[in-house]
């Protein structure tokens, strides 16, 4: 998950302000990072094992890491071949264009943009030699889920080497119990979207999630990020490494990597539990 700005954009014009965590509070308060258990789950069995230890936890600290796609481009080639469908048309020969062959026969493409001579099309569109078709690959999905409970913070890998699921059912069957409970709170930041694209991965009918900034802006809160939030109401300075957070998360993880994705979930945790606290957020039965 990226994290909202720090200094929120200015309000509409006759819109009452609220308060703002400005920078300089933030880096004035003690640096804090989880440091008790972390687990990294890259199996069915140990995500079976995980989630029946998270099952008993009221609330969990939620949150999704995606290996970022800078640019996002798209690509142009040329129907050499006699007449057939889209989604086994072979280009010119190059890298790109073998690589763009796999794209448009896997399912991927259902999540692409696709033109054939220009126009709008889809997966499948009959075309002939000579066509042009271009193609946008589809953005990353989410490579890695956090939960935290209180006592361990889990990090599922979702798919390994090549982008192929490394659990079934994109990665996420073993932990539908925890995703579908509306009994268990799974809270965090942007969590809308976080789920929005672990749906686009396996389907699943999400319960129990809840976006922390919908309280705190009603509590006068204009910052909506992780970071301004955790200093205003935990007085911690959680470090966010840009670096870290557009780094390749699908692939095999690094330590700082692990670590600063259990923060992210943890702080997401610790966060809601001081707004139960103070009232700020009803707590959750």
């Amino acid at each position: 998950m990226e994290d909202s700005a720090d200094t929120p954009p200015p309000p509409e014009p006759g819109a009452s302000r609220g308060l703002r965590v400005e920078s300089e509070f933030i880096e004035s308060l003690p640096v804090a990072h989880w440091e008790g258990d972390i687990e990294l789950v890259e199996s069915v069995k140990a995500a079976e094992k995980a989630v029946a230890r998270l099952a008993q936890e009221r609330v969990l600290g939620f949150d999704t890491e995606t290996r970022p796609v800078f640019g996002r481009p798209s690509y142009i080639f040329k129907v050499r071949d006699r007449a057939g469908r889209a989604d086994k048309v072979i280009a010119a020969e190059s890298k790109a264009s073998r690589e763009l062959g796999h794209l448009m026969r896997g399912k991927s493409i259902e999540e692409s943009y696709l033109w054939v001579n220009g126009k709008v099309s889809f997966p499948g569109h009959y075309v002939r030699a000579g066509d042009t078709i271009e193609i946008e690959p589809p953005k990353n999905l989410p490579a890695i889920l956090q939960l935290a409970g209180e006592h361990c913070v889990y990090i599922f890998r979702l798919h390994g080497p090549m982008r192929q699921p490394l659990l079934h059912c994109g990665g996420l069957a073993p932990v539908f119990p925890l995703l579908c409970n509306p009994r268990q709170a799974k809270v965090g930041v942007a969590v809308r979207d976080d789920v929005k694209n672990l749906q686009a991965r396996a389907p699943f009918d999400s319960r129990g999630f809840i976006d922390i900034a919908d309280f705190t802006k009603k509590a006068g809160i204009e910052n909506t990020g992780l970071r301004a939030l955790a200093a205003h109401y935990l007085n911690r300075q959680m470090k966010k490494s840009k670096k870290v957070q557009t780094s390749h998360w699908d692939e095999e993880l690094q330590d700082n990597q692990v670590q600063y994705a259990a923060n992210d979930a943890w702080y997401s945790r610790e966060l809601f539990l001081e707004l139960e606290k103070r009232g700020i957020a009803p707590r959750f039965e």
